[in-house]
């Protein structure tokens, strides 16, 4: 088991690294996807910040690309993660058959393309604006030290 420290009292933590992508993201998070018409990308949010809604313009950050803020119109979000927070269950027992047969009805909404098991195309999860700027500061803040 890998434990990974986001916040002690409240207060954001991470992780360092010299590449971007093994960053442990700080603070407590939420996880929403993002449709036009089949799943088209996921949104890592703070968890306390307003996440997207369907039909209003949503911006979030490509961390390959973070100077270049994006914007898109989501006809259905869907929140991904509720399952504890705080120590307190947020969702009830599931079976795992129920679970496994939600996971493959998941898997018919999504391209091919992004499944296949011989050259998938990538799946995009980008960062909430704000994340992204706590990201920074944490990153700034640790090496000012």
């Amino acid at each position: 088991m890998v434990y990974k420290l986001v916040s002690i009292n409240g207060v954001a933590r991470l992780k360092l690294s010299e590449e971007f992508e093994k960053i442990t993201l700080p603070d407590s998070k939420s996880i929403y996807r993002l449709y036009l018409k089949d799943p088209s990308f996921d949104v890592i949010c703070q968890r306390d910040e307003q996440g997207p809604q369907e039909n209003k313009p949503y911006q979030f950050v490509d961390s390959t690309k973070p100077k270049e803020s994006l914007s898109f119109n989501p006809i259905k979000v869907e929140l991904l993660n509720p399952l504890a927070f705080d120590g307190r269950n947020l969702t009830k027992s599931v079976k795992i058959k129920d679970h496994q047969q939600f996971i493959y009805q998941q898997l018919d909404h999504f391209d091919p393309a992004i499944i296949t098991g011989t050259k998938p195309e990538k799946y995009h999860v980008y960062y909430s604006v704000e994340l992204y700027k706590l990201v920074e500061e944490l990153m700034a803040k640790a090496r000012k030290k």
